[in-house]
């Protein structure tokens, strides 16, 4: 099969951003060289992944559960192994980090609770998941593979290759973080998000049942992204991972009839990033100042949002549904 470059390119493109420039929280934000050539290693690191987690669900036939609990292993990986925030209490030395990994400190893990919930889900979401939603319903190629065979081995040595710097850089400036246990459990982890979404799933339901309409879902992609961030002490991190896993179970449900369309995705996509935009407005930068390249950062970030938001609505509008496959069960 030959590769569909278009869609490759722009996912290439739109994770990196998404993930670590539509908020402008670190200092690149106020360089802009700095930041443009921050993709040399961001766009393998966070595209690839995302891409090589797509192409197996196409072509297994899965659907948009499989490939949540996917990019939630690639979630996991990131977090955990590859910039090890999630297990270190001076990250980066980044001033007020310890007010936020604190809080909810669990000696039995020796990790933050927060630091856990919110960067594994804001990968799983925003780094990874948003972006292919959007560029998937652009695209307009349904659930059909985007790679050929060469095309998937370089994107997966291009990953390999920026993790590995990553970590290099964490092992060289902070030393290595997590203990024996700690890796053994989060590849643990990984291994079982990635059986459970290649095991086999139920069929998809033939009755059209009413799911929310998408206003709603992009109301609450815009909430869980607000709870992720704000949810830095106990009870308001055990509310929100409640009404998350609500939201989960709810998501699975509604995905499996014939009410769910590609504007039900991209709506739920589309409110997470415009949360992220609009935030970043708030956010201190981790230099401590806000200049006006950051400003413009911030503006840039929530018109690019509002564009994607309108190529997708349009691309959207007959209602279609996406099919990763010709199985059944999705």
């Amino acid at each position: 099969m030959r590769t569909r470059w278009l869609p490759v390119l722009c996912v290439l493109l739109l994770s990196p951003v998404c993930a670590e420039y539509l908020s402008a929280y670190d200092v690149s934000a106020s360089d802009l060289p700095t930041l443009l050539g921050g993709l040399v290693v961001l766009a393998p690191l966070y595209g690839a992944p995302a891409l090589l987690a797509r192409e197996v669900v196409a072509r297994r036939g899965l659907g948009w559960p499989a490939l949540l609990l996917l990019v939630t292993a690639l979630g996991v990986l990131q977090a955990l192994v590859i910039d090890q925030s999630v297990v270190n209490p001076e990250y980066r030395g980044f001033d007020g980090w310890s007010d936020l990994w604190q809080p909810t400190y669990v000696p039995a893990l020796d990790l933050s609770a927060y630091a856990a919930v919110a960067f594994v889900l804001g990968h799983t979401v925003a780094s990874f998941g948003a972006p292919l939603a959007v560029v998937g319903a652009v695209s307009r190629s349904g659930g059909r593979p985007w790679l050929g065979r060469w095309t998937a081995l370089a994107l997966g040595g291009l990953y390999l290759a920026a993790a590995g710097v990553v970590l290099a850089d964490h092992l060289a400036s902070e030393g290595w973080q997590l203990s024996a246990a700690q890796l053994a459990g989060a590849l643990g982890l990984v291994a079982l998000l990635v059986a459970a979404a290649l095991g086999p799933w139920p069929p998809r339901g033939g009755v059209a049942r009413r799911v929310p309409p998408p206003w709603l879902l992009l109301l609450l992609g815009m909430v869980v992204e607000s709870a992720l961030g704000w949810s830095i002490v106990w009870p308001a991190l055990v509310a929100t991972v409640v009404g998350l896993t609500f939201l989960a179970v709810a998501l699975v449900r509604w995905g499996r009839n014939r009410a769910w369309t590609d504007r039900h995705v991209v709506a739920l996509a589309v409110g997470v990033l415009l949360s992220r935009a609009l935030g970043g407005f708030l956010v201190e930068p981790v230099d401590g100042a806000r200049t006006t390249t950051t400003l413009l950062v911030n503006v840039c970030a929530t018109l690019l949002v509002a564009v994607l938001a309108t190529l997708t609505y349009r691309a959207t509008r007959n209602g279609t549904r996406r099919r990763y496959g010709s199985r059944a069960a999705r």
